[in-house]
C-alpha cells in the first residue's frame, strides 16, 4: 500500500522488474516530497514464552537525477495485535535510515524484538526526495521447526534472541512411549535443533512397537511384558480397558499382592454363621461357628477378637483360627473370672485386607461373662492385736466373705470367719495356739467358688496376760497408727481402726463392756475394743471380761490402778494438747489453700486490684467451688 502525503500527485508506483517481480519506483523533485509505502499486516502466527528476534531485509537501488537528489530512506515499523483498516503515519515508529552511494541495488539488514503478548506489526518506507528502486521487502524470525523422527517429537520453537544462549525445548514422545533420555533439547538462534530424543515403547503400560508407532492390545486384553503377547483378561475383570499390563478388577473382587495379571480376582468371604457359645468356665469360653456361605478363596482363615473394659481403657486381644471345617469350635483360655466379654469372629482370606473398610460386614459379635472363680491375693497389716485388710485387687466373683488364720509354729490356730463388709478384727488370746512361739495372722477373700489364696502372714502384738487389752494406751495406739508401714489401699480401714478406741472400766484394767456407757470425761486407760458379732464376725466371738469386784468401802482393792489412772489422765491432756495443735495447723492450712484458690478464681474472672476482691465464708467453699 502505498500514500502520497505531500499531496504532488507522485507517489510510488509499480515499476518494471521482469521475470514476474512486483517493484515499486519513486523519483520525485519537489521542495518536501513525502512518499510511503506499507507491508501488509503481519502476524507473529505463533505463541511464544520470550521475546523473538524480528528480521527485516531490504534490496533497493537509488538511480542518478539531475540536479542531484538524497539517495536515502527512513524505515519504520507499528506494532499492533490486529489489522488496522485506516494507517495513521503517527503511529509509526523510526526504526532506521538507510542510505546509498552508488546505483547498484544492495540489501539492508535490521532487527528487533518482539514481545510474547504482541501478535504482529507494519512496516513502512519513507521517500524524502530520492529516486529509488524498491525490489525486495522480506520481514522473518527463525523458528527450529515442528518434526517426529523415530517416536520423538519436536516442536515449532521460536529461536532464542541471544547469540550462543539457545532456548531449552521439553522433549515429548510419541503415544505410548517415554523418554528413556535427556528431558531437554536445544533451539539455538539460527532455527536449528541440538539434542536427541531416545523414546521406547513404554512396556509397563502395555505398548509395544509395531512399525513406526507404538500400538496397545484391545480391549478385553493385557499385554505380557515378558514374551510381549495379548492374553484375555482373567475371571472378574474389566473388559473394557485397551492398551494394559493387567485387567483390573470390577468391583468387589481383588488380587492379592504376590498374584499377577494372569490370575482373576476374588472376592473377601461372607460373614460366618451361626455364632453361639458352647461352655463357659471361670476362666475360658468355648465357641462354635459354621462356615461362610462364600469363602472367596481357598486360603480363608478366621480371627477371634475378645475386649472387655478395665480403668476406662478398651483392651483387645487377637487370634488367628485356620480351621477349614464346616464347622469351626475354638476356645478362649486364660481368662478373668467373673468378666464380661465381647467377642468376635471375623472371616478373612488373602484379600480381605484390601477391603478392610467392609470387614464389618464379615464380623459376627457376641457377648458372655466368666464364671465366678476363687478370689486373688489381698493386702493386710497387723496394728498391735488388730488385723486390717482391704477386697482384692482380683476378686474373680462376688466376695461373701473372709477367713482368718492364726499359726503359731507348725500348730495352725482358728479359723475365723468375717462377713463381706469386716476389715477389721481383734485377735483374741484364745485365737492363738498354745506353742508358746511367735503368733502370725493371713487372711483369705471368699467367693461362691471357694477361697482364695492366703495373704502374707503378719506378725502379731499381744498384750500381756496380766495387763489384759486395757494395758494399751492412746498415746502408743497413736504411735501405732503413725509408724506401721501401711499400703496406700489400706489407709482408709487404718483410719477407722485408729479412730474407734472406746474407754476401759476406770477402776479395772479389763475393758468396759459394749453395753456399757461410761462418762467420756473420766481419766480411763484407752485400749481397742472387741469386735462384737454385730460389726460382722460369723462364729461366736470371745465373752468380754466382766469388771473386778470392790470391797464393800468402796475403796478398791489395791492403790495401783488409782495411779495408773492419773498417770493415763496425765497422758490424756498431753495428748489432747497435741492433737489440738495438729488440728489448729491443718485449719490454717486449709483456710489458706481455700484463700488462693478464691484468689486464682478472681484472677481468672478479670479482677486485678486487691481492692476487687470478694472473700467468702470459709465454709461455702469447697473443692470444686
Amino acid at each position: 500500500t502505498t500514500a502520497d502525503l505531500d499531496g504532488s500527485g507522485t507517489t510510488w508506483s509499480p515499476g518494471s522488474g521482469g521475470n514476474c517481480q512486483r517493484t515499486l519506483f519513486v523519483c520525485e523533485k519537489t521542495s518536501t516530497p513525502s512518499n510511503w509505502a506499507f507491508t501488509q499486516y503481519i502476524s507473529k502466527s505463533v505463541s511464544t514464552q520470550s521475546n523473538i528476534s524480528i528480521f527485516v531485509n531490504i534490496t533497493t537501488r537509488f538511480s542518478s537525477c539531475n540536479p542531484s537528489c538524497p539517495k536515502s530512506l527512513n524505515i519504520f515499523y507499528s506494532i499492533v495485535n490486529s489489522p488496522v483498516a485506516l494507517l495513521n503515519t503517527s503511529n509509526f515508529s523510526l526504526l532506521s535510515t538507510i542510505t546509498g552511494t552508488t546505483t547498484v541495488a544492495f540489501e539492508t539488514f535490521i532487527s528487533f524484538d518482539l514481545k510474547p503478548d504482541e501478535a504482529g506489526l507494519y512496516i513502512a518506507l519513507q521517500d524524502r526526495g530520492s529516486c529509488t528502486n524498491l525490489n525486495r521487502v522480506k520481514v522473518y524470525y527463525y523458528q527450529c521447526p515442528a518434526q517426529q523422527v523415530g517416536l520423538a517429537l519436536y516442536p515449532s520453537t521460536p529461536a532464542s534472541t541471544k547469540q550462543n544462549v539457545p532456548v531449552l525445548v521439553a522433549a515429548s514422545c510419541a503415544t505410548g512411549s517415554v523418554n528413556l533420555s535427556s528431558p531437554y533439547v536445544q533451539c539455538d538462534n539460527s532455527g536449528a535443533w541440538n539434542g536427541i530424543i531416545n523414546c521406547s515403547c513404554n512396556i509397563l503400560n502395555g505398548y509395544k512397537l509395531v512399525g513406526d508407532s507404538c500400538t496397545g492390545c484391545g480391549a478385553g486384553q493385557w499385554l505380557d511384558v515378558n514374551n510381549l503377547s495379548c492374553f484375555p483378561c482373567p475371571g472378574n475383570c474389566s473388559q473394557d480397558l485397551v492398551a494394559t499390563p493387567i485387567c483390573p478388577c470390577v468391583h468387589g473382587y481383588f488380587r492379592a499382592s504376590v498374584e499377577g495379571p494372569n490370575i482373576g480376582c476374588t472376592s473377601p468371604p461372607t460373614v460366618p454363621n451361626n455364632l453361639v457359645i458352647t461352655s463357659i468356665t471361670n476362666m475360658s469360653i468355648t465357641l462354635m461357628w459354621e462356615k461362610p456361605d462364600v469363602v472367596g478363596r481357598d486360603d480363608y482363615y478366621f480371627v477371634v477378637k475378645y475386649w472387655t473394659r478395665r480403668s476406662s481403657m478398651k483392651v483387645m486381644t487377637a487370634f488367628k483360627v485356620t480351621q477349614k471345617s464346616s464347622v469351626i469350635v475354638y476356645t478362649l483360655h486364660n481368662l478373668t473370672s467373673y468378666t464380661s466379654y465381647e467377642i468376635s469372629v471375623i472371616a478373612a482370606n488373602g484379600v480381605s485386607d484390601q477391603d478392610l473398610y467392609n470387614e464389618c460386614t464379615r464380623t459376627a459379635t457376641i457377648t458372655a461373662a466368666t464364671l465366678e472363680g476363687v478370689p486373688g491375693v489381698i493386702d493386710i497389716a497387723v496394728i498391735g492385736q488388730y488385723v486390717v485388710w482391704q477386697r482384692p485387687i482380683s476378686p474373680n466373683g462376688i466376695i461373701i466373705g473372709y477367713t482368718l488364720q492364726v499359726v503359731a509354729g507348725s500348730q495352725p490356730g482358728r479359723i475365723i470367719m468375717v462377713n463381706a463388709t469386716t476389715f477389721i478384727y481383734q485377735v483374741q488370746s484364745s485365737d492363738i495356739p498354745s506353742s508358746g512361739g511367735n503368733a502370725y495372722v493371713q487372711v483369705s477373700a471368699q467367693t461362691n467358688a471357694g477361697n482364695g489364696e492366703w495373704s502374707k502372714q503378719q506378725l502379731l502384738t499381744l498384750p500381756s496376760p496380766a495387763s489384759s487389752v486395757c494395758t494399751t494406751s492412746l498415746s502408743s495406739v497413736l504411735l501405732s497408727c503413725a509408724t506401721v508401714p501401711v499400703m496406700p489401699l489400706l489407709s482408709q480401714n487404718i483410719y477407722s481402726l485408729c479412730s474407734s478406741v472406746q474407754p476401759c472400766h476406770p477402776c479395772s484394767s479389763t475393758p468396759v463392756p459394749s453395753s456399757y456407757n461410761m462418762d467420756a470425761t473420766s481419766n480411763v486407760a484407752v485400749a481397742f475394743p472387741a469386735l462384737s458379732s454385730t460389726s460382722g464376725i460369723l462364729d461366736e466371738s470371745p465373752t468380754s471380761p466382766t469388771p473386778q469386784p470392790m470391797e464393800e468401802n468402796g475403796t478398791q482393792q489395791n492403790m495401783i490402778p488409782i495411779y495408773l489412772g492419773v498417770a493415763t489422765g496425765v497422758m490424756f491432756a498431753a495428748v489432747g494438747a497435741f492433737i489440738a495443735g495438729l488440728c489448729a495447723t491443718v485449719y490454717v492450712i486449709r483456710r489458706d489453700y481455700k484463700r488462693k484458690k478464691l484468689e486464682l478464681a478472681n484472677t481468672s474472672a478479670g479482677w486485678k486490684t486487691d481492692h476487687e476482691l470478694v472473700e467468702f465464708p470459709l465454709e461455702t467453699i469447697d473443692d470444686k467451688q
